[in-house]
């Protein structure tokens, strides 16, 4: 074991541990933050299920 100075430890492969006793904590599925989460995946679906502007492809065609 090979510990940094921030206190991350790695083992003699460099595959880093936490150094401690604690396991790392998990966040829980219906935890406070999954409204976040549910927020945050609506938009993005909906970001990449938009098309593209026509004046973004003119100037896209425009580069090549």
């Amino acid at each position: 074991m090979i510990q940094g100075a921030n206190g991350l430890v790695a083992d003699s492969k460099g595959r880093g541990t936490s150094g401690g006793d604690k396991p790392a904590r998990k966040k829980k599925p219906g935890g406070p933050d999954s409204h976040v989460a549910n927020a945050l995946k609506t938009a993005y679906e909906e970001t990449v299920g938009e098309s593209v502007p026509d004046e973004f492809m003119d100037l896209l065609g425009k580069l090549s």
